[in-house]
């Protein structure tokens, strides 16, 4: 069931009751792109697809989260986004916003589930553990709700990782030097 259903209602007042955020690991709800008695997909080629796929299927509980009404029912529940890069996040809600606008411009029905924009929303409930942050990231933090949103992780043990050079990345990221 969608993030939305009753099904879940006891589970996000007990992240309440207990302060727990809930964590949403990047690419979550990625389909099995594998099919019995195909032929089997080339890993580096399986891996870039994923990587471009992610910037849609790593926001899906953000949208359906806010727009299901989940945060207008939990107003302390927090949802972080790891292991994923956060450039998704300023088109993102954007995009949202202006859905949530049209709607209610048009009838106004999504107000009963989503009553204040999706970016206010994300304000108050949404933070970002990023694992692969970039320096166009940095740059662009405040479209993002700022540095009190973002958590640096370093992706151990993926290939993509910066460890053990994670303090030289951080570094480079930071302040735009070339890494050595």
């Amino acid at each position: 069931p969608m993030p939305f259903d009753p099904m879940y209602e006891p589970f996000w007042s007990v992240l309440e009751e207990l302060d727990m955020p809930l964590v949403a690991h990047g690419g979550s709800g990625l389909p099995n792109v594998t099919v019995p008695g195909a032929a089997p997909i080339n890993p580096r080629l399986l891996t870039t697809l994923i990587a471009q796929e992610f910037k849609f299927w790593t926001p899906r509980p953000l949208w359906m989260m806010i727009f299901g009404g989940v945060f207008e029912r939990h107003p302390k529940l927090r949802l972080v986004f790891t292991d994923t890069a956060c450039d998704w996040v300023p088109s993102t809600l954007a995009s949202m916003d202006t859905s949530w606008q049209k709607a209610y411009d048009n009838n106004g029905e999504l107000l009963e589930f989503c009553p204040r924009r999706p970016s206010e929303y994300w304000q108050e409930h949404c933070f970002l553990g990023n694992s692969l942050i970039s320096r166009d990231e940095v740059a662009h933090r405040e479209e993002m709700g700022g540095i009190d949103k973002m958590m640096f992780g370093v992706d151990f043990p993926h290939i993509e990782t910066s460890w053990p050079h994670s303090l030289n990345t951080i570094r480079a990221v930071l302040t735009g030097n070339d890494l050595t």
